[in-house]
């Protein structure tokens, strides 16, 4: 994987990651938050802390694509 497209990929991964979510200050609020919303719209979700923002959002688990994009810039590296 050459350095543009390991960069393209992190920035997509980021993008995604934050874009459109509402951040949490502690892993406790975004478990509330998480529970709330999920008994809302009837789907399981979770609450983590963003390796980007290093704040706590709400989502869906990872998709095996996305942890499959995660190794592999983990194994060639990512922004330099």
């Amino acid at each position: 994987m050459n350095n543009y497209r390991a960069t393209v990929m992190a920035n997509r991964m980021e993008e995604n990651s934050c874009r459109g979510k509402r951040e949490y200050m502690s892993m406790r609020e975004a478990s509330d938050g998480a529970r709330i919303v999920s008994q809302r719209i009837g789907e399981p979700l979770l609450a983590y802390q963003c390796p980007f923002c290093c704040l706590f959002h709400v989502g869906h688990r990872k998709s095996r694509k996305r942890a499959l994009a995660e190794r592999t810039l983990r194994k060639y590296g990512s922004r330099q």
